[in-house]
């Protein structure tokens, strides 16, 4: 059995500048806005109530 030899892959090219390699992000105008963006100016005093979990309020009582 022979061993089957690859073709030699041609080198990258040598970037111009230090970041040429470097894709660029993708910016999109559209994007989600981040968690501190949505709470912008928000305070603890200003912000809307969390309501309290079921097991915090008690059950409620049968009225006869």
């Amino acid at each position: 059995m022979r061993k089957r030899t690859q073709p030699a892959n041609p080198p990258a090219p040598e970037p111009s500048d230090r970041l040429g390699g470097i894709r660029a992000l993708a910016h999109d105008e559209d994007e989600r806005p981040s968690r501190e963006d949505r709470s912008y100016g928000e305070t603890i005093f200003t912000r809307p109530p969390v309501p309290m979990p079921r097991f915090l309020r008690g059950r409620r009582r049968r009225e006869r």
